[in-house]
């Protein structure tokens, strides 16, 4: 019911537009992105069961500005929740939680335009990669280019050869992942923000 899902969200920091049974009319989803598809899922364990056999999933998605350290350092340690979940979190055949990153605003710098691409396309990584290759980044983000960008990636000792190369020719491609939707909600003063949606 309404009243214990109000009683149980509730806090300074609840932005009821992701909440549709907060709302106060028009019960309905905000879509954070309009990209939000399978490919931009981070799920809890390489080998999860594949998404077709999953009854459920419970996403978690976190929305952060890329183009300050702040909301890098936020992606970080949202990333280590996702490396170290309790086991609970994922029961094939039941419900599994994923989790999906966006950039609060359109790129305006090469790193954050790199990340935020790679954030896009995030299914096709393991997310310890994933956050071997943002953490490489947050320590040299002043790249004046995407080539600049690419040339620390390629020097990221941790990742396998092959992870790599595909990194490099995902995020060489200079496309543009859209930005989270959450800017046009005028209650949404932070940058950096976690919601949940089953």
């Amino acid at each position: 019911p309404r009243s214990v899902y109000a009683t149980i969200l509730s806090g300074d920091h609840l932005f009821k537009q992701f909440h549709p049974l907060l709302r106060e009319s028009n019960k309905e989803y905000l879509l954070l992105g309009s990209k939000s598809d399978e490919s931009s899922l981070i799920f809890t364990s390489s080998d999860a069961v594949l998404n077709c056999d999953i009854d459920a999933i419970f996403v978690v998605e976190g929305v952060f500005d890329l183009d300050n350290a702040d909301g890098v350092e936020a992606a970080l340690s949202f990333l280590d929740v996702i490396i170290s979940p309790p086991e609970t979190w994922h029961d094939s055949k039941a419900v599994s939680a994923a989790f999906r990153i966006h950039h609060f605003a359109t790129p305006t710098k090469p790193t954050s335009l790199v990340l935020s691409n790679l954030f896009c396309h995030a299914s096709s990584f393991d997310v310890a990669d994933i956050k071997a290759v943002t953490a490489a980044l947050y320590k040299q983000a002043d790249n004046e280019d995407v080539q600049g960008v690419i040339e620390v990636i390629e020097k990221i000792t941790t990742l396998k050869k092959d992870v790599n190369d595909q990194i490099v020719q995902l995020v060489g491609k200079r496309e543009k992942c859209p930005p989270a939707n959450a800017r046009k909600s005028p209650s949404t003063e932070q940058k950096n923000f976690y919601t949940a949606n089953g």
